[in-house]
């Protein structure tokens, strides 16, 4: 399980929504000042909302600023982590195969002329068309691979075993949000 401190900013229907800073996984990460998380989160001046399940507290004993540690299955972040980045890597592979081989070119095919000059400039027109069809294929299947993402988890979003839920919560030392 992954474990992360996080404050309580809001109190919705069901849930509640947290802001974290990954400090944690900040200090283990071997990028460090290279980190795009740390990198945005600096630019934005904004950090990560989640939305979070309360566990076995009743969502109304829970206050804005309270302090709580929320866990996610360490199995539910690889698996997401599999989905996100090979999902549209393994589509726009398959992809590029798929315009490759619809414009494979066989070079015993091209029928000899006179003019050798000639052929050659065919055979490369033909390879060059062939090479511009992987590309073009390969993009197609990146941005399916990527809608695919987006349905799959749009249709797992209700799943409760793959949302962060509450572990315990600091309730005896609330801090008061300011509101802007």
């Amino acid at each position: 399980m992954i474990v992360e401190s996080a404050q309580i900013t809001a109190i919705g229907e069901g849930a509640l929504w947290v802001e974290a800073v990954q400090r944690s996984t900040c200090g283990a990460c071997v990028a460090q000042k290279g980190c795009g998380q740390r990198l945005l989160a600096r630019l934005s001046g904004k950090t990560l909302r989640l939305r979070v399940l309360p566990g076995e507290r009743p969502l109304n004993n829970y206050r804005l600023g309270e302090t709580v540690e929320i866990g996610i299955p360490e199995d539910v972040v690889v698996r997401g982590s599999l989905l996100v980045y090979m999902l549209p890597l393994l589509a726009m592979l398959l992809s590029a195969w798929t315009g490759h081989q619809m414009f494979a070119v066989d070079a015993d095919s091209v029928e000899l002329n006179q003019q050798l000059l000639q052929t050659t400039r065919l055979l490369e027109a033909a390879q060059l068309r062939q090479e511009l069809a992987a590309m073009v294929f390969g993009f197609g299947g990146l941005l399916l691979g990527a809608w695919l993402v987006r349905v799959l988890s749009g249709l797992l979003a209700g799943n409760e075993r793959i949302q962060p839920q509450i572990i315990e919560s600091d309730s005896a030392q609330p801090q008061i949000l300011a509101v802007r």
